[in-house]
Formats: C-alpha cells, sequence, structure tokens
C-alpha cells in the first residue's frame, strides 16, 4: 500500500514567514518553526546552556 506524504503551508511561531510542512495520520505539521529558524535555535543558546551545568 502507498502512503502520500501530505503537506500544508503553515505559519513559522517565531518569525511569521509562511512554509511548507508534511503533516502527521492527525493533520498535525511535524514542524511548527521555519528551516531558518531550526537552525538558529540549533546554533544558539540551546545547547551551549545543557554544557554549563
Amino acid at each position: 500500500m502507498e502512503t502520500k506524504i501530505k503537506s500544508k503551508a503553515i505559519t513559522c511561531l517565531k518569525c511569521k514567514k509562511n512554509f511548507k510542512s508534511e503533516l502527521d495520520n492527525r493533520g498535525v505539521p511535524y514542524n511548527k518553526l521555519c528551516p531558518v529558524c531550526r537552525k538558529k535555535r540549533s546554533n544558539g543558546i540551546f545547547f551551549s546552556s545543557m554544557h554549563l551545568s
């Protein structure tokens, strides 16, 4: 059986830019942050604060 991955235009929660995200079987988008914001988040304070404790 072939399953098609559905995608939908989503608005980024951080920068309000529109981008396409894949949906799960309930219709919930996998990503709510655009690729640019996700990359900034992974390079920023989020990971550096884990090493301080």
